[in-house]
């Protein structure tokens, strides 16, 4: 898929010079070796430095999401997910673009990517596939924290999470409009960077789009979604069913507008 890294020469020099205090921030662990020489070294997730962010002027992001009409939620232990194809993101970079189609949509709890090294309450992954090469991938990730204010995000609570139970269940006739995800509106920005599918086999063919303000949800929904995993331990999971954090080392991260079109109308 094509993916434009342009800009005028000083913010080329800001990049080089971001990738270089990378490589110096970030010290290797065995551990994360033997990943690199497995799994290769675009990993998934990472740990976002505020003060390392390209700021690109040149690429945006936009979504466009329709509602779900009778979904199936299928809670398999460590997965919660939801096939979804009323999606489609579209990545402009200059003059070239991608597009993706949706495909699913799932959740992790505690969250995977961290930013400043602050762990959100949970994830979720908003999964693409490309619409000329379907193995090309792009994800939306969507942090989500709880609100102190306790109002319900009618999102989370249309899933009725409270009626799943573990390890295995389906729950069917799901119903869910999206733009509730994000309490009617999406604005502000997205992280972007190469990486890879957080769950075996860690393939590195998705293009990442963090969006970086979380999502309020009370403490109720939260508990729906950590009880699944709260005393699970996961292979390749630090806690719950979120990966262990990955080295960023050389690769560039970005930030760019985010717009979005929810069940038609722009946001």
């Amino acid at each position: 898929m094509p993916m434009c890294v342009s800009g005028d020469h000083d913010d080329l020099e800001n990049m080089e010079s971001l990738t270089m205090s990378s490589n110096i921030v970030e010290s290797s662990s065995e551990e994360d070796s033997k990943e690199n020489i497995k799994y290769g070294t675009r990993q998934s997730p990472i740990n976002v430095v505020s003060h390392e962010i390209y700021r690109n002027k040149g690429h945006k992001v936009d979504v466009e999401f329709e509602d779900l009409q009778d979904g199936t939620l299928t809670l398999n232990y460590n997965s919660l997910q939801v096939d979804y194809e009323g999606g489609r993101l579209k990545y402009k970079a200059h003059s070239k673009s991608s597009a993706w189609k949706s495909a699913q949509f799932h959740f992790h709890a505690p969250a995977e990517h961290k930013i400043d090294g602050h762990t959100y309450d949970a994830e979720m992954h908003m999964v693409f596939r490309g619409e000329c090469f379907p193995d090309e991938l792009a994800v939306l990730g969507i942090l989500f924290e709880i609100s102190e204010d306790g109002e319900p995000n009618q999102f989370i609570e249309s899933l009725r999470l409270g009626e799943l139970s573990y390890p295995v269940d389906v729950k069917s006739k799901i119903n869910s409009r999206i733009s509730d995800v994000f309490n009617g509106k999406l604005k502000g920005e997205v992280i972007n960077y190469l990486g890879s599918l957080t769950t075996p086999g860690f393939d590195e063919s998705v293009t990442w789009f963090l969006v970086k303000n979380p999502i309020k949800i009370n403490d109720a929904e939260l508990k729906n979604l950590t009880k699944f995993w709260g005393n699970e331990k996961f292979i390749h999971c630090e806690t719950g069913n979120a990966r262990n954090i990955r080295q960023t080392g050389s690769r560039i991260v970005q930030k760019f507008p985010l717009q979005c079109h929810l069940n038609g109308n722009h946001e």
